[in-house]
């Protein structure tokens, strides 16, 4: 399972995954040229590319594993 762009929010229990870096290791520089809907979209994509939950984390206290 890819893990690679899912990174920890500071302060919280809660992961994000970072769209901006997936983008710019495709092209550099292209995410500050994409229209908001894109980057939208790409962070779907990136969230479903890895293929896992949006939060909370499930090998965390608390954490199900399922999308809140």
């Amino acid at each position: 399972m890819n893990t690679e762009y899912r990174k920890p929010l500071p302060g919280t229990d809660l992961d994000y995954f970072d769209t901006r870096q997936a983008v710019e290791d495709i092209q550099a520089g292209a995410y500050d040229k994409l229209p908001y809907t894109s980057k939208i979209l790409a962070e779907q994509l990136v969230r479903r590319w890895c293929g896992l939950p949006r939060h909370p984390r499930p090998d965390r206290p608390g954490g199900s594993g399922r999308p809140a």
